[in-house]
């Protein structure tokens, strides 16, 4: 019994952990178009979604189920961001684009290869430090487990580098055929608003409008 709480309290750990990186604190004034933000309100309701507008009194939120919410700025407690993903251009890349184009290929090759692997592992560290067959049955069920697990981890981070390349590529691609080859963004989001004036962020943060927009038509239609 020790030997599976150790196990369950491990891997809850490790999930946590994972859990926790996903997300990092920012502020009202710091959230922009295209962001993924986790909202946590005064009344402890969560709100999670894209970002469509962000105006002085309240966020617009395109939510994982497709529906529109306006968050007041006075309700929110805390906002949790994903990290901001953008193109060559500076423009930002939305958690729906990347999601219209990201495979599950990588995930399904190192779930297999891994859980395999994690199973078989498990079972011969199980068979070298225990005597007992629960303790074996044990340790290569909770290691196998954790181990496939992070191994999906893996190959879902794996395929979601892979979308954003693509996006990237696309986005570079219709830049040139369009005979231009904008300004590429080497720096943080601060410093692209120090380099940039205001009209020609106004023209990007219309763009992305448009993007979002064009996604959630897509999604609708299927």
């Amino acid at each position: 019994m020790h030997v599976l709480r150790r196990i369950v309290i491990l891997i809850c750990l490790v999930l946590f952990l994972y859990s926790c990186t996903n997300y990092t604190m920012t502020s009202y004034e710091q959230v922009e178009a295209t962001n993924y933000l986790e909202i946590i309100k005064f009344s402890g309701e969560k709100i999670t979604g894209t970002v469509i507008d962000v105006k002085p009194h309240q966020i617009i939120i395109l939510q994982d189920d497709e529906s529109r919410r306006a968050v007041t700025r006075s309700s929110i407690r805390s906002i949790k961001q994903k990290e901001p993903v953008y193109d060559e251009f500076g423009r930002g890349i939305s958690e729906p684009e990347i999601a219209a184009v990201k495979t599950n290929k990588n995930r399904t090759v190192y779930g297999i290869g891994g859980g395999i692997l994690s199973f078989g592992a498990s079972f011969f560290l199980g068979s070298l430090f225990g005597e007992e067959g629960n303790t074996v049955a044990i340790t290569t069920a909770g290691g196998g487990v954790l181990g496939t697990y992070l191994f999906i981890h893996a190959g879902s981070r794996k395929d979601r580098k892979d979308a954003i390349t693509k996006i990237r590529n696309i986005r570079k691609s219709e830049q040139l055929r369009n005979g231009t080859k904008g300004n590429t963004y080497s720096g943080t989001r601060e410093d692209m608003k120090d380099d940039e004036n205001i009209e020609s962020l106004e023209k990007r943060r219309e763009e992305l409008l448009k993007q979002l927009k064009e996604i959630e038509k897509n999604k609708k239609k299927k």
